[in-house]
């Protein structure tokens, strides 16, 4: 992937999962891979496209 989104649902949407403790959200932080904007990929009916993510901490 060409593009990351990096999100944090805060303190009302996280009642809406049931995997996050309603409590935590200030500590949570979601990466997920994509192709966004610029980096779009227009994917037409019978093809297929893959994206690889690797996350490293420092």
């Amino acid at each position: 992937a060409q593009s990351a989104v990096v999100w944090n649902p805060g303190s009302e949407i996280v009642k809406d999962f049931s995997d996050i403790d309603n409590a935590a959200w200030p500590a949570f932080v979601c990466v997920e891979s994509g192709n966004v904007f610029d980096n779009r990929v227009t994917i037409k009916a019978g093809e297929q496209h893959a994206l690889h993510m690797k996350l490293s901490s420092i």
